[in-house]
């Protein structure tokens, strides 16, 4: 998915505070256009009244999904973020094939989404380069 198809939901979601959701972001949106994914996570949180569903990213704005799903088809590899106790954790464990290659830092943003710590690009090319490690 190109973020840039999806900018205008992803302002609309920016616009919320945390536990602030006056409006539904998803209302205008057939959201059976968005990737399954998507459509299934916001299924999810709706079923437990979780305020809506935005999607993690990387410090450029990136999707995480986007950029794993690309990463994986590429390079013929499963990508894996791993926390066991995020609240107490100030990064993730990276895993290639089960292998851990390396952490990242992430926060929560003024909005309420995951913002991992690194560009897209850098995440790119630190998996790039364990890939061949491996």
């Amino acid at each position: 998915m190109d973020k840039e198809k999806y900018n205008h939901l992803i302002n609309e979601l920016d616009k919320n505070n945390p536990g602030e959701d006056n409006t539904d972001p998803y209302k205008r949106l057939d959201i059976q256009k968005l990737p399954q994914w998507w459509v299934h996570a916001v299924e999810v949180f709706e079923r437990h009244n979780f305020r809506p569903y935005q999607p993690p990213r990387f410090e450029d704005g990136a999707l995480k999904r986007d950029v794993i799903e690309k990463l994986e088809n590429d390079l013929d590899l499963k990508i894996q973020f791993i926390c066991f106790n995020p609240q107490k954790s100030e990064c993730w464990d990276v895993l290639i094939n089960g292998v851990q290659i390396s952490k990242i830092g992430y926060r929560r943003s003024a909005e309420g989404y995951t913002i991992f710590e690194m560009t897209s690009r850098e995440f790119k090319q630190i998996v790039a380069d364990e890939s061949c490690n491996l």
